[in-house]
């Protein structure tokens, strides 16, 4: 398969100022924590989060959120955004974007482990979520949807080719500005004799000229897709650079810039360093790289950071997260504060 770069070979560090805010300690009632969402709308910042009373999506799961209007230093009461009518349900990752001032979520049905069944379209009407559509896609949107023009949103996400099955191909949802309950799949092309690859968990960003599906594989090289406009693509290409099997997350910047967020491998230890990219509008590759966590070999309880989310406010990136030290204390839900000034 043919290489694509996304990192230049010659790059600058980055030493941003940050700061961490715990949003949600794990409990006993729902030990295990993953998936996080942010985002901003007005002057409030909203972090959702799912979690389940047993495991990885193995009972009760439900969706909440915390909101914060002192920009993530503190964080109200927890509050449910989604949540099924039984035990058996399972509602999971939320995404959270604002349209002309309104607050939305896409949060994902499931009937088993990664099995979907539709999108429930939620918004925001004062201090409640309010059903407003239902996307019948099996899919799970895995970033924020991005803009492509005054009329048009792009959500990247995994995609079952039929329901009852798996979400193993990456694919675009194409969003209808005006109503996010009307869109249009866009699923990814897969050369004949090539395999789904594993965990297509992706991210859409603009990078230079074209468009950038990153696509997660933890049989391999990461995968990548590309668009001049956004709508059709070419690929797949391996990704040369070096990328541990967790989720990624990037985006644009209102410079016209562009971002990506990873957990770049750092053996023994899975997911404890998470890499922050930076490109300047127009460059084709990204030029800036920063270490936002790294965790040291000789620590007894390593601390892992996983799964980001990243909204941008005022110069600054507001990345939630998934952390936790060992599997059986649990999972956490923080903030991380980036100062890119």
């Amino acid at each position: 398969m043919e290489q694509r770069r996304l990192l230049a070979d010659s790059f600058t560090y980055l030493h941003p100022q940050k700061h961490t805010t715990l949003v949600h300690k794990a409990t006993r009632e729902y030990w295990f924590l993953h998936d996080t969402a942010v985002a901003w709308h007005g002057e409030s910042l909203y972090v959702a989060y799912y979690h389940c009373r047993q495991s990885e999506m193995i009972g009760h799961t439900l969706i909440h959120e915390r909101v914060s209007h002192d920009g993530g230093v503190s964080f109200g009461p927890e509050t449910i955004l989604s949540a099924p009518g039984d035990e058996s349900g399972l509602h999971v990752p939320p995404m959270l974007f604002e349209i002309d001032g309104e607050l939305y979520a896409y949060v994902t049905r499931m009937t088993g482990p990664d099995i979907c069944t539709d999108i429930r379209v939620m918004k925001r009407a004062g201090e409640i979520w309010q059903e407003i559509g239902i996307l019948d896609d099996p899919m799970i949107v895995n970033g924020t949807p991005q803009k492509l023009d005054e009329f048009t949103l792009l959500a990247p996400g995994r995609v079952a080719d039929r329901p009852g099955e798996k979400p193993e191909r990456a694919a675009i949802l194409k969003i209808d500005a005006n109503d996010p309950a009307k869109t249009e799949l866009i699923p990814m092309p897969l050369p004949d004799g090539e395999k789904h690859p594993r965990c297509p968990e992706s991210t859409l960003f603009h990078l230079g000229d074209r468009w950038v599906l990153l696509v997660r594989n933890d049989a391999g090289p990461f995968w990548m897709y590309e668009s001049m406009d956004g709508l059709h693509y070419t690929g797949p290409f391996e990704v040369d650079l070096p990328m541990e099997a967790s989720k990624p997350f990037g985006g644009n910047l209102t410079d016209g810039g562009s971002y990506l967020v990873y957990n770049a491998p750092n053996p023994p230890e899975r997911r404890s360093k998470l890499v922050l990219l930076l490109a300047n509008p127009g460059e084709k590759e990204f030029t800036q790289k920063a270490i936002l966590f790294w965790s040291d070999d000789r620590v007894a309880h390593r601390r892992n950071w996983h799964y980001p989310c990243v909204a941008e406010h005022d110069g600054k990136l507001y990345v939630s997260l998934t952390a936790g030290f060992k599997e059986e204390e649990g999972r956490d839900a923080i903030l991380l504060t980036v100062d890119l000034k």
